[in-house]
């Protein structure tokens, strides 16, 4: 993804979750979204279209290719 619009893109993916550059996993990993889904059908996966998904978490995790790239991870969870 070029990395000008990262924060564009977790801000529309992931809305109101605080982005971070520490504390994150992977050594080599420069920010990190942890999301948490409630278990409500109004509280889902941004983009989600079947409310059975359930996942409980989410992670994205961000690594700078370069000045102009960005690798994204994205994973859901259940517990």
């Amino acid at each position: 993804m070029p990395r000008a619009e990262l924060a564009g893109w977790l801000g529309r993916t992931c809305p109101g979750a605080s982005p971070r550059t520490g504390f994150c996993l992977g050594d080599t990993t420069d920010v990190c979204v942890n999301v948490g889904f409630a278990g409500s059908a109004r509280e889902r996966m941004p983009g989600e279209a079947y409310p059975e998904f359930g996942a409980h978490t989410a992670n994205v995790l961000v690594d700078y290719e370069g000045p102009a790239t960005a690798l994204v991870r994205f994973s859901a969870f259940t517990v």
